[in-house]
């Protein structure tokens, strides 16, 4: 452009014109776009922008202005998921809400067949997909929340142990309300240990309620007893936790596969005879003081609790941590509810070597808390509080 037109353009103010119109943008970029607009010169091009400007404005008059709220910038994820890239669910809602504004937006337009306006292309140029909306927010409920439908084995095993679970807290509660009790109970309350529903029985009355001793508090005053009655409901509830986790990993592994990765349970719940097998193995290999630094005694091994998993191996010769599917776990799995359980630069605290294959089911508020905080599950139970009784 001449230095003429650069002239006319700021004794027009047409800077301040465009900041105007960038003020009614409902998204970052459309901001930037609207700044950006200069002149044209070629009149067929002309007429045909003031064509489509009287049309928008007397639609407007007539139907109001359509709603582009909430809208987000999609393009740099749908580049890279074009590309086999990974999408985190934040950016999966985003996607989902552009679909949203789509479809809304071409619902408002309606092809009736009525008269034809100058903006038409524009409305057609839109592309909802009501099915791929719906499957995204329908499966993530929030932004570390996967939702039960996310498969229907999912949300068969979670009722199953929602019932469970009402079912150990049904016979605790009758426990705490009872007046037979409240002597025997340092607080009438239902707490967990252990993933196990207990109560807390003052130490002096630990025979008043037959049952097993999960916990003791730092003083020794207060037992957290699981009653003998609540132990079937607990071992149901227990047992579906472990199904749970085992289906939350089958579908982590398929949003994976979706990405180009392949992701294998190589190693979950162990018996006590099979760690007591698997210590003794390293302990003849390399000692009892080198194997306590990488391998768990037996009764003391995490995957004894079903809630532990090695993916893809459980070796550090084989370097998992310079793969692709340690980078994606990395990223993502706190989202399914799992942590690193042994990070590299945590030796101290958790007093074994960095396995970058071992993961331990706590749930998607904990892993969050973890994740966003870079905490082993030793910190993070460090910094949850617990009353001294």
């Amino acid at each position: 452009m001449s230095e003429l037109f650069d002239k006319s353009i700021r004794t027009l103010e047409l800077p301040a014109v465009l900041a105007m119109l960038a003020d009614q943008t409902n998204s970052a970029e459309a901001r930037e776009r609207a700044l950006a607009t200069s002149p044209r010169t070629a009149v067929d091009e002309v007429e045909r922008l003031q064509g489509e400007t009287d049309a928008a404005r007397e639609m407007i008059g007539l139907r109001g202005s359509p709603a582009f709220s909430g809208i987000k910038p999609v393009g740099e994820s749908l580049y890279r998921a074009d590309r086999g890239g990974t999408l985190n669910t934040r950016e999966l809602l985003d996607i989902a809400g552009v679909l949203r504004c789509a479809r809304r937006v071409k619902e408002y337009w309606n092809d009736d067949g009525g008269e034809r306006t100058a903006v038409d292309s524009l409305f057609r140029s839109l592309r909802g997909n009501r099915f791929l909306e719906e499957k995204i927010t329908t499966s993530i409920l929030e932004e570390d929340v996967i939702a039960d439908n996310a498969s229907p084995e999912l949300a068969d095993i979670r009722r199953h142990k929602r019932n469970a679970a009402s079912k150990g807290r049904q016979i605790l509660q009758k426990i705490i309300s009872s007046s037979s009790y409240s002597k025997v109970l340092q607080e009438a309350i239902i707490t967990q240990r252990d993933g196990r529903f207990v109560v807390p029985v003052k130490a002096e009355f630990r025979s008043s309620l037959p049952g097993l001793v999960h916990d003791i508090s730092s003083t020794g005053a207060t037992l957290f007893v699981e009653p003998m009655g609540v132990v079937q409901a607990n071992n149901e509830f227990i047992e579906l936790q472990a199904k749970e986790q085992k289906e939350i990993d089958r579908i982590l592994a398929d949003a994976a596969a979706q990405e180009g990765l392949r992701i294998y349970n190589a190693s979950a719940y162990r018996s006590y005879t099979t760690q007591k097998w698997v210590y003794q193995r390293y302990v003849n290999q390399e000692g009892a003081q080198e194997a306590d630094t990488y391998s768990a005694r037996p009764g003391c091994s995490e995957h004894q609790t079903g809630l532990a998993l090695d993916i893809n191996t459980a070796s550090l010769s084989d370097h998992f941590e310079e793969t692709e599917e340690y980078a994606w776990l990395v990223e993502n799995s706190w989202r399914y509810g799992f942590i690193l359980r042994f990070p590299e630069g945590k030796e101290e605290i958790t007093g074994y070597q960095f396995e970058p294959w071992h993961y331990r089911y706590v749930g998607p508020a904990a892993a969050r808390v973890c994740y966003e905080n870079g905490w082993t599950l030793e910190e993070y139970h460090a910094r949850q509080p617990a009353p001294d009784r």
